[in-house]
């Protein structure tokens, strides 16, 4: 077999074995809106799905996250990570308990996925869940909200302190009507107001 053809093959197989770790979510939106003196400072959007779910007789054990992908008034793209297990008995209350992440990413169909800018990510209060700045600010921004009002798929990476592999997940942002306006609102007057301070 010549170089050209074993390259090709080996391509082939790498992409086959990225596709098969991709798992299809359904993946709720809900906007993240901050006004300050009645001006936008911060809009996005918070990306909640459940990675497992495991159902025996009245016991149900979930493991959900919810990421994050924000920009403020002066451009700064946040991304914020949590997972959580969540287990039902029968009709009793859920148990939650939140689990450390340490890494998440997000990536829109055709952009590429955040970054912490320099390597920097910062552990929330809880000292499980994490935030960080990315490193292309706005570009990966204007790529995520496109794709989400496209209604085109997101990817989410997640890696729990668990020692076991990432985990990717794919989905469509499911928002309802009045979701879709509030982000869309938000987006434009945050733009505006951006160009104004340019």
């Amino acid at each position: 077999m010549n170089k050209t053809l074993m390259s090709l093959f080996l391509l082939c197989l790498s992409s086959l074995s990225i596709a098969g770790a991709i798992e299809q979510v359904e993946m709720e939106g809900q906007p993240n809106v901050i006004l300050s003196s009645g001006l936008v400072a911060m809009c996005g959007m918070r990306l909640m799905l459940i990675g497992d779910l495991s159902v025996a007789n009245e016991n149900t054990v979930a493991l959900t996250y919810d990421v994050s992908m924000s920009m403020g008034d002066v451009g700064q793209v946040l991304v914020k990570g949590l997972a959580f297990r969540v287990e039902t008995q029968g009709q009793g209350a859920p148990k939650v308990t939140k689990l450390p992440l340490i890494g998440v990413w997000i990536k829109s169909e055709n952009g590429k996925a955040t970054i912490p800018n320099q390597g920097k990510v910062l552990t929330g209060e809880d000292n499980v869940s994490i935030l960080y700045s990315d490193e292309k600010r706005i570009d990966k921004y204007v790529e995520f909200i496109s794709s989400v009002s496209a209604k085109k798929p997101i990817m989410i990476g997640v890696r729990l302190n668990d020692g076991k592999d990432e985990r990717i997940f794919s989905g469509i942002v499911k928002l309802s009507d009045k979701d879709s306006r509030a982000f869309s609102q938000c987006n434009i007057e945050l733009v505006d107001l951006i160009k104004k301070q340019t």
